[in-house]
């Protein structure tokens, strides 16, 4: 459901994370949610050292990488690092070998009235901003 009204938006409180699933098999899914799981929406809040100490315990080869682009932050040189070490990355994905690699390091709030679409394809994309444009147009 593209453009949910967050306003109407209820939060409970905070759960710890027992395991996270990336994109569950329906039934799977369905199981899951019968039994008090939540769907991700991969909104994340937390502290910057929380979410670095997360991602060097769990993808130390990435974090070991990043490490000339930290040196020279704030420098002349810290667009070509930056461009240096991401052409030179592997593909990672960050749900699979970061959230799902330390669920115990992870919290979770429910949150109820809100609307969710996964944007990761194009096609979703561009259906979404076309379904925003025309509801702000009335």
């Amino acid at each position: 459901m593209a453009g949910g009204r967050t306003a109407q938006a209820t939060i409970s409180s905070t759960r710890r994370v027992a395991r996270f699933w990336e994109k569950p098999a329906a039934d799977v899914a369905a199981m899951v949610r019968a039994r008090g799981g939540l769907w991700n929406s991969l909104v994340m809040v937390g502290c910057l050292g929380a979410f670095l100490d997360l991602f060097a315990g769990t993808v130390p080869m990435l974090w070991e990488a990043f490490a000339p682009l930290r040196a020279s932050l704030g420098c002349l040189g810290e667009v070509h690092a930056a461009r240096q070490i991401y052409a030179g990355l592997p593909v990672v994905d960050f749900s699979k070998f970061v959230l799902q690699a330390a669920p115990e390091q992870l919290a979770v709030v429910s949150v109820c009235g809100v609307g969710w679409n996964d944007l990761g394809d194009p096609t979703r994309l561009r259906m979404t901003r076309d379904v925003v444009s025309l509801s702000a147009a009335g």
